[in-house]
């Protein structure tokens, strides 16, 4: 009688864990597919800060190129001052000037703008 119960005992410990096991076979691919699902929006959202890194980085390759322009026209403004024969002319250079400076302030602001969202896109 003992041993019989104690084989009951047994037989409902093993029903138990049966169960426990099927349970889990039966919530492993809703487990799975929540992961897949979370590691997506995960990706998703890396492939989107790289692509605004990326696109930060290119802008600020234009924000150069501009500046870079910018320079070379201040240069030619600069010796259209040093050789204006009469007071129009210097006004017209000095207008420049100041435009041109204006523009590359305009840059830089704009660079340094792009800076934080690329060092924010990094971290």
């Amino acid at each position: 009688m003992k041993s019989e119960l104690g084989t009951l005992v047994e037989l409902q410990k093993t029903d138990t864990r049966i169960r426990q096991l099927n349970e889990n076979i039966e919530t492993a691919n809703e487990r799975r597919a929540a992961l897949e699902e979370e590691f997506e929006q995960h990706a998703f959202s890396i492939r989107e800060i790289q692509n605004n890194r990326d696109d930060a980085r290119a802008k600020r390759a234009e924000l150069d190129a501009h500046i870079a322009e910018a320079r070379s026209s201040l240069e030619r403004a600069n010796r259209n001052l040093t050789t204006a024969q009469d007071q129009k002319q210097y006004e017209a250079a000095m207008r420049e000037i100041d435009a041109i400076n204006k523009q590359i302030s305009k840059h830089e602001t704009d660079i340094l703008e792009n800076m934080e969202i690329t060092e924010a896109a990094e971290k």
